[in-house]
């Protein structure tokens, strides 16, 4: 736990002052000086953007939990209310370095508002662990966790996907109730599948939804057969996941920017429908059975490199990648300074999700084998294969290859290798 908060506050240093431009130019300073924002509505105009000051709150809130869940315990601070006065200090300690640092660094502002909101964010985050740590004693956690993993793992991997899919399609989550804007959503639902014509990302973003469509009514098949049966529980499961995702089609129109799409949900039936019957047929061959873990990280592997690698039809030809080369992003995270905060969110949570199933695999293959499980290993695998994408970006016009990617595969592979760890650890309990 101390070094995961380690990590954190260093990734938060990192985020904060990327891309490592600093000046000490007396007039620059006299400048940021004059621009400090101290309180709101500074000069009589607003001065603070409410998505910046929600996205600090919502960065310290981690550090919160991570402050209350080992550090603090590990100090033997019991209460809890102490908990949460430390964690908000040090977070507002912490943010007080990193806005006095922000007058160095040009097209930074530092604010006064900034550090209240992280402040706010770290106590709130030591607040919830605390309050989950009271509720629900690590003992007794582990105890219904690894019996629930023991006796029904599919409906916890269920959940997850359930989650997975609620995200993609309200993110980035501004609901909203007012009648005219769900008028507008209602008014731009595509009725007809496919509506709106071709679009360039519309086979990977279609490839994504099959996946997760396949794997919800499978994991809803194995959750509500009643025997052992092939056919045992499909068309429960086939009605229950297509009813789930035409709900979540219709509650798109309470978010802004967001509307039902009858193409989704007829990709849904199908996809689903698809699972629910060739699957088991799939999985109960011989072959795979013996090899369960080599299929799917094989597919696993395939996908990751369809988004990598898409669209395919715009490669380059060899003797221009040299010049390619030149434009590889060495600086980690570059590409996400100054991008629009919900794509890079969103790319970022796409990536983590594609690659800890990575580490969670190679790990698991490991163990199979009788090899002391390695959490390194898997990384060093994981880096492996992102690499081998990175330099394949070299011949692709439209991508390009980054450090940034093989640190979020090394730091996804490892979080899947250590739940593998721990995942071994719960069932052997």
């Amino acid at each position: 736990m101390h070094l995961l908060l380690l990590i954190y506050c260093l990734f938060i240093l990192y985020g904060s002052f990327i891309p490592f431009r600093f000046s000490a130019d007396p007039e620059m300073l006299r400048t940021e000086l004059s621009m400090v924002q101290l309180y709101p509505y500074q000069s009589g105009v607003k001065n603070f953007s409410t998505a910046d000051l929600l996205s600090n709150f919502i960065l310290f809130v981690p550090l919160g939990a991570l402050l209350t869940g080992g550090t603090l315990k590990g100090l033997r601070v019991e209460s809890a209310w102490s908990m949460i006065w430390i964690s908000g200090a040090f977070g507002f300690a912490l943010a007080s370095v990193i806005e006095a640092g922000q007058l160095f660094a040009p097209g930074r502002t530092a604010s006064f508002l900034d550090a209240v909101c992280d402040a706010l964010g770290a106590a709130a985050g030591a607040f919830l662990s605390s309050f989950w740590l009271r509720c629900v004693p690590p003992d007794r956690f582990r105890a219904t966790a690894a019996n629930a993993l023991r006796e029904r793992p599919q409906d916890l991997l269920l959940a997850l996907t359930a989650l997975i899919l609620m995200a993609d399609a309200f993110y980035p989550f501004y609901p909203t109730l007012d009648i005219s804007m769900l008028r507008g959503n209602l008014a731009r639902a595509q009725w007809s599948p496919f509506q709106g014509g071709p679009d360039p990302l519309a086979g990977n973003i279609s490839l994504e939804k099959t996946v997760l469509f396949i794997i919800l009514g499978e994991l809803a098949r194995r959750s509500v057969a009643s025997g052992n049966g092939l056919w045992s529980g499909r068309f429960k499961a086939w009605s229950l996941s297509v009813f789930f995702v035409a709900a979540i089609e219709f509650g798109k129109i309470f978010f802004v920017g967001r509307f039902p799409k009858t193409g989704t949900l007829l990709l849904a039936s199908l996809a689903i429908g698809g699972a629910v019957v060739f699957v088991p047929f799939f999985t109960a061959t011989p072959i795979i059975q013996r090899h369960a873990t080599e299929w799917l990280l094989g597919l696993l592997i395939l996908l990751i490199g369809w988004q990598e690698l898409s669209p395919f039809s715009q490669f380059l030809v060899l003797d221009r990648s040299g010049h390619k080369a030149s434009h590889i992003e060495w600086l980690p995270l570059a590409s996400y300074y100054g991008a629009n905060v919900e794509s890079a969110l969103f790319d970022l949570a796409k990536k983590i999700l594609l690659v800890a199933p990575l580490g969670f695999l190679l790990a698991a293959q490991r163990c199979a084998k009788t090899l002391s499980p390695s959490r390194w290993a898997a990384a060093a695998w994981a880096v492996g294969i992102g690499l081998l994408f990175e330099a394949l970006q070299l011949l692709q016009s439209s991508r390009i290859p980054s450090t940034t990617d093989l640190i979020i595969f090394a730091v996804a592979a490892l979080l899947g290798a250590d739940l593998h760890s721990r995942y071994r650890r719960l069932i052997a309990a």
